[in-house]
């Protein structure tokens, strides 16, 4: 039974959760409106998953997140927000969220990423730990990025940066010194998500 800390300041939505991970079966699911109560909490009782808000009255999903990092709290995080900020959405996975899902909430992909997150995690642990030859098996296109000889940490950090973000429909900036691999991650994106225009510099 994989506990499940949810935290939203919007009440409809921790009841919504809490009934829908009770219903999908597996889950034991404890719901938090005030963030601010989320700190003791989270030091306090082990969490398998969470799933959080960003944006929140008195403490933010940011500084949530900051706060795990901080204290190397072992949990999986899954950002469920409303709002469309790439820049938010980067914050979020440099700190180490799983995923960045947009509200309203579709229930299949939600569970599809919770499993996923749940099969990834060991693989996930040993890829920041040591990684190696079968690192890339945490990505969904590796194929697209075997142009790119690396099993550095940071870059297969940015495959998976890159992997979420190509599926939407904002713009993209790419910048770095020349050589660094621009036109590489560029021709990546293009493949993952088939768009036709990107700025790159």
């Amino acid at each position: 039974m994989k506990k499940v800390l949810v935290i939203d300041d919007n009440q409809a939505i921790l009841n919504f959760l809490n009934i829908f991970l009770l219903q999908s079966g597996g889950f034991e699911p404890q719901t938090l409106q005030d963030s601010r109560e989320a700190f003791d909490l989270l030091k306090s009782k082990k969490f398998d998953i969470l799933l959080l808000d960003m944006d929140m009255p008195h403490v933010s999903g940011i500084d949530i997140l900051e706060f795990i990092q901080k204290n190397n709290i072992d949990i999986i995080t899954i950002v469920l927000t409303g709002v469309e900020d790439i820049d938010l959405a980067i914050s979020a996975m440099k700190l180490g969220t799983f995923d960045y899902m947009l509200k309203p909430i579709d229930e299949e992909k939600l569970l599809d990423n919770i499993n996923e997150a749940i099969q990834n995690v060991n693989l996930d642990r040993k890829t920041a730990e040591s990684p190696g030859p079968d690192a890339r098996e945490v990505l969904k296109h590796a194929g697209v990025f075997e142009h790119i000889i690396t099993d550095n940490e940071e870059m297969i950090k940015i495959f998976r940066y890159v992997e979420k973000f190509a599926v939407t429909d904002n713009s993209i900036l790419i910048w770095g010194e020349s050589g660094s691999g621009k036109e590489l991650i560029a021709e990546a994106i293009h493949k993952i998500s088939n768009r036709k225009g990107l700025t790159k510099y």
